[in-house]
Protein backbone atom coordinates (compact mmCIF):
# COMPACT_ATOMS: atom_id res chain seq x y z
CA UNK A 1 0.00 0.00 0.00
CA UNK A 2 3.08 2.63 0.66
CA UNK A 3 3.90 2.35 -3.16
CA UNK A 4 0.38 3.89 -3.86
CA UNK A 5 -0.24 6.46 -1.10
CA UNK A 6 1.81 9.28 -2.94
CA UNK A 7 -0.75 8.78 -5.36
CA UNK A 8 -4.26 8.96 -3.23
CA UNK A 9 -4.67 5.58 -3.41
CA UNK A 10 -5.42 3.76 -0.11
CA UNK A 11 -5.65 -0.11 0.51
CA UNK A 12 -7.14 -1.78 3.62
CA UNK A 13 -9.12 -4.33 5.05
CA UNK A 14 -12.51 -4.03 7.37
CA UNK A 15 -13.52 -7.13 9.09
CA UNK A 16 -16.51 -8.33 11.40
CA UNK A 17 -16.07 -8.23 15.03
CA UNK A 18 -19.10 -10.95 14.90
CA UNK A 19 -20.94 -12.86 12.09
CA UNK A 20 -23.04 -10.81 9.86
CA UNK A 21 -26.50 -11.70 9.75
CA UNK A 22 -26.89 -12.21 5.78
CA UNK A 23 -29.19 -15.01 3.99
CA UNK A 24 -25.57 -17.42 4.09
CA UNK A 25 -26.05 -17.34 7.66
CA UNK A 26 -29.94 -18.40 7.59
CA UNK A 27 -29.28 -21.24 5.17
CA UNK A 28 -26.25 -22.52 6.73
CA UNK A 29 -27.47 -22.75 10.28
CA UNK A 30 -31.25 -23.44 9.53
CA UNK A 31 -32.25 -19.88 10.59
CA UNK A 32 -30.80 -20.14 13.62
CA UNK A 33 -27.72 -18.49 13.48
CA UNK A 34 -29.04 -14.71 12.89
CA UNK A 35 -29.54 -14.09 16.49
CA UNK A 36 -25.64 -14.43 17.35
CA UNK A 37 -25.22 -11.69 14.42
CA UNK A 38 -25.11 -7.93 14.08
CA UNK A 39 -26.82 -6.85 11.07
CA UNK A 40 -25.36 -6.06 7.47
CA UNK A 41 -25.79 -2.11 8.02
CA UNK A 42 -22.40 -1.81 10.41
CA UNK A 43 -20.01 -3.10 7.47
CA UNK A 44 -22.09 -0.53 5.71
CA UNK A 45 -21.69 2.27 8.25
CA UNK A 46 -17.77 1.12 9.06
CA UNK A 47 -16.57 1.11 5.40
CA UNK A 48 -18.37 4.09 4.47
CA UNK A 49 -16.11 5.71 7.62
CA UNK A 50 -13.15 4.43 6.26
CA UNK A 51 -13.62 5.27 2.48
CA UNK A 52 -14.30 9.00 4.16
CA UNK A 53 -10.20 9.61 5.60
CA UNK A 54 -8.12 10.66 2.95
CA UNK A 55 -6.54 8.05 1.19
CA UNK A 56 -2.70 9.58 1.34
CA UNK A 57 -3.05 9.37 5.09
CA UNK A 58 -5.32 6.04 5.44
CA UNK A 59 -3.72 2.71 3.94
CA UNK A 60 -2.39 -0.16 4.80
CA UNK A 61 -4.84 -0.53 8.23
CA UNK A 62 -6.55 -4.20 9.11
CA UNK A 63 -9.51 -2.18 10.12
CA UNK A 64 -12.85 -3.52 12.92
CA UNK A 65 -16.15 -2.55 12.18
CA UNK A 66 -17.22 -1.21 15.43
CA UNK A 67 -13.46 -0.19 16.36
CA UNK A 68 -14.11 2.08 13.34
CA UNK A 69 -17.58 3.37 14.63
CA UNK A 70 -16.24 4.44 18.10
CA UNK A 71 -13.56 5.94 16.51
CA UNK A 72 -15.73 8.02 14.96
CA UNK A 73 -17.81 8.48 18.08
CA UNK A 74 -20.03 5.86 18.10
CA UNK A 75 -21.55 4.49 22.09
CA UNK A 76 -21.49 1.32 23.19
CA UNK A 77 -25.46 1.76 22.92
CA UNK A 78 -25.04 2.67 19.34
CA UNK A 79 -22.64 -0.67 18.64
CA UNK A 80 -25.67 -2.84 20.31
CA UNK A 81 -28.31 -1.33 17.69
CA UNK A 82 -26.87 -3.08 15.23
CA UNK A 83 -27.33 -6.54 17.00
CA UNK A 84 -30.18 -8.52 15.42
Amino acid sequence: SEEFRGEGIAFNALWPRTGIATAAIDMLTNGQGAAACRRPEIMADAAHAVLSRPAGECTGNFFIDDEVLREGGASDEDIAAYQV
